[in-house]
């Protein structure tokens, strides 16, 4: 292992995923976690200059070294010992991002800095499959696009739908879309993906205790507005078409998301899809300019308004 390993850009599960890989097999007395947030800084680098008197390794974990109140302190003091390292230590830190002169600095003393990107989608759905397949668990072919929908793409909460899913799914090993909506339906993100549906469906009760609900939970009105603009979207090009496989082929859209556009069509037309996509637009620019309960207000009124 390296003396100094920086894991670091802002994917959070593949960089709580490789901690995991490297600190395999070392003994849990051997490793000292440090919230960087919360001690000071010549302590960490205190615990680095010891050497581990019963055990082989002295490893060093370092999170959250980049808090805005202490970042600029933990970074001039990493940058003190990266003057004069102990090669006897591993120190590990993860970090969203630290100064490019710093990590620098850190491979020139023989470390290692690893960038864990935002993934994009197909990195998303490969993430599913993997993490399905892994634990023996079967499953629709359009359930990994269907989660990653779900999650608006944000691995973070995708990791948690899995981590609720495979819980549900170790005795059956088995696991639908269908199956899957049922369990998430009292989830964070299962609730805006129902207010999605209560609104093309017009159903103005559901719909406002729904988004009463996000608004307890603090649901970023930013996801809600991307679903919302993006269900608009699809279903503005579904009415538009002739048919089911017209609109899967030529919107590049799964079964079950067809599926749910003919649903809401039922209901749903052009004018009042039109009016979504204006609500959408309103929104983004009140979440940008104004304190977040207007653009809320805003949608409350639409959802009145139907």
């Amino acid at each position: 292992m390296k003396p100094i390993i920086i894991l670091t850009g802002p994917n959070e599960v593949y960089k709580r995923e490789n901690l995991q890989k490297i600190l395999s097999g070392i003994p849990r007395e051997e490793i000292a976690v440090y919230y960087a947030d919360e001690t000071e800084p010549s302590v960490i680098f205190a615990q680095c200059y010891q050497n581990s008197l019963f055990g082989s390794h002295n490893v060093v974990v370092v999170k959250n070294p980049d808090a805005s109140k202490i970042k600029k302190v933990f970074q001039e003091a990493m940058e003190k010992y990266l003057e004069s390292i102990n090669l006897e230590t591993n120190l590990i830190v993860l970090a969203e991002s630290l100064d490019s002169s710093l990590l620098e600095k850190a491979e020139e003393k023989g470390g290692e800095v690893i960038l864990f990107k935002k993934p994009y989608q197909k990195e998303l759905l490969n993430y599913t499959r993997e993490r399905l397949e892994k634990n023996f668990i079967q499953f629709e072919p359009d359930l990994p696009h269907f989660l990653v929908s779900l999650a608006n793409e944000e691995l973070e909460d995708l990791d948690r739908m899995m981590s609720v899913l495979l819980s549900f799914a170790q005795s059956t090993k088995a696991i639908s879309v269908q199956e899957a909506e049922n369990i998430l339906e009292r989830s964070h993100n299962s609730n805006v993906f129902d207010l999605i549906g209560s609104i093309f469906n017009k159903q103005v009760e559901k719909a406002l205790q729904v988004l009463e609900d996000l608004k307890l939970l603090g649901e970023p009105l930013t996801r809600v507005n991307y679903m919302l603009l993006r269900s608009a979207k699809l279903l503005w090009g579904y009415l538009s078409l002739k048919s089911k496989a017209e609109a899967a082929r030529l919107l590049s859209i799964k079964p079950y998301e067809v599926k749910k556009l003919s649903e809401y069509a039922r209901v749903s037309d052009l004018r009042f899809t039109s009016r979504v996509l204006e609500l959408a637009a309103k929104i983004e620019l009140k979440v940008k300019s104004m304190p977040e309960e207007f653009a809320y207000l805003e949608l409350e009124t639409f959802i009145c308004s139907m």
